[in-house]
């Protein structure tokens, strides 16, 4: 029954680092993608609370931009916050639609776009936690406790 617990927890462990391994190597390859130009089509401010409990705002920016002739449109997600409404405002406030916006492009799938490069540390945090769960689980089948 203990090896079904771990070989549970090494699936979950292996599920967590296929789903949000890529996602984060992306990111740290983002920086080196080819700089480009857009423009916003729309923001929206998404919100949601919970039986009482804090506001929760996430931010959508849709954009518009050309990339080796072929006209693309994207989005981006910026993060879950627990704000005030006032700083979801400044938040907002650097994409305005049909306002210019640099974006980067990845240019062997010019599909792939990036508001702000760099690590994605959510990414990074539940990659880590994969892994753990994934050595945890072959240290208690393999070695046991």
């Amino acid at each position: 029954m203990d090896t079904l617990f771990l070989l549970i927890g090494a699936c979950v462990g292996a599920g967590l680092l296929y789903a949000f391994g890529p996602p984060f190597w992306a990111s740290l390859d983002a920086q080196r993608w080819e700089r480009t130009n857009a423009i916003v089509v729309n923001v929206v401010r998404e919100s949601l609370q919970r039986s009482g409990g804090p506001t929760w705002y996430q931010l959508r920016v849709d954009y518009r931009y050309d990339h080796r002739s072929v006209t693309r449109t994207a989005q981006a997600f910026i993060g879950h916050r627990q704000l005030k409404p006032e700083l979801i405002d400044l938040a907002t406030a650097p994409y305005q639609p049909r306002q210019v916006i640099e974006i980067y492009v990845d240019r062997k799938n010019p599909s792939e776009t990036e508001l702000t490069p760099g690590i994605k540390y959510g990414y990074l945090l539940a990659s880590l936690f994969g892994l753990a769960v994934m050595a945890f689980a072959a240290y208690g089948m393999f070695v046991g406790f």
